[in-house]
């Protein structure tokens, strides 16, 4: 079988492509080049070619960062200073030119010059031991999610799409000791009411465990350290929403209907993998073990393991 590519397309052209390239192909067409590549190349072969897609970006950053002088305003020392609370969440800061992964994605969920709608992700509470810890765990959790868009402040566009920001908290004692897949069937429930804003209905939503919320509550964020010298990161439950749905159940052969994601990675990470749907839950969750958190689709680089 050979792979469908858009008229002046190769893979050379797609593994070196800007977001606004992806974004500027008809939906039909991107779907049919996306649909013959995962048939083609398989999960595994699928996910190399993202990985080599992320890697090709970060050079392209890394090269422009060098070339800044101090005095662009693309370069790090003329960036808004940061909170301290916002300290520690990101590994590098983008310069102006290179467009945020989610504004692509915005743009295509919510088109028009001026249709920037709600986006982010439905969350679950599941301990309901201590609030005076969960109001803890919720500031924490903001000032990460914030930190990490602050990473694209030079970004046309991002402070807006900044505003939009939304996490649809469900808190419900009820959820107390909930399993996973009755999460998943409240989301779908949610889901068909139609009410939900097409930036925050996903194919996985999150739930907090006991676990995620200690991973948040322990998290240092000042000093800052990169996340490769971290013996643990702040992670969160990603859900599919089919779990233990015996019609479109796809857990099972590695899979089980939900793993660990990194909570910086939620809005410039997972939220494009989602809203593109580039890939499955399963495709990015199938082999990840209890304590490994996934963070980017690049390769081995995008799987942490937390360490004791």
């Amino acid at each position: 079988m050979s792979v469908y590519y858009p008229s002046g397309w190769s893979r050379s052209r797609l593994v070196n492509a800007s977001s606004d390239d992806i974004t500027a192909l008809p939906e039909a067409e991107k779907d049919r080049m996306y649909d013959s590549l995962r048939a083609t190349l398989g999960p595994d072969g699928f996910k190399a070619l993202l990985a080599e897609m992320s890697q090709n970006y970060k050079a392209r950053l890394a090269a422009e960062q060098a070339l800044a002088p101090a005095s662009d305003p693309r370069s790090h020392a003329s960036q808004p200073a940061r909170s301290e609370e916002a300290e520690g969440e990101g590994d590098t800061l983008p310069p102006s030119s290179i467009s945020a992964p989610f504004l692509a994605t915005l743009n295509r969920l919510y088109p028009g010059p001026d249709a920037v709608g709600d986006w982010g992700f439905v969350v679950y509470r599941l301990v309901y031991e201590d609030d005076e810890a969960w109001a803890r765990f919720r500031a924490r959790w903001n000032a990460i999610a914030a930190s990490r868009l602050e990473m694209y402040a030079a970004v046309p566009g991002l402070a807006r799409a900044r505003q939009q920001v939304r996490f649809h908290w469900v808190e419900e004692r009820e959820l107390e000791g909930a399993s996973l897949a009755d999460v998943a069937a409240r989301y779908r429930s949610l889901r068909a009411e139609g009410k939900l804003p097409v930036g925050l209905a996903h194919a996985v939503c999150l739930g907090v465990t006991a676990d995620s919320m200690r991973s948040v509550l322990e998290h240092v964020i000042s000093p800052p350290v990169p996340r490769s010298e971290r013996r643990r990161i702040p992670f969160v439950v990603a859900v599919d929403q089919a779990l233990g749905d015996e019609a479109e159940g796809e857990e099972g052969h590695g899979f089980e209907g939900s793993f660990n994601v990194a909570v910086e990675s939620l809005l410039d990470e997972l939220f494009v993998v989602m809203g593109e749907d580039m890939l499955s839950p399963r495709e990015l969750g199938t082999r990840l073990t209890g304590r490994q958190v996934w963070c980017s689709t690049a390769g081995r680089t995008g799987v942490f393991t937390q360490q004791e």
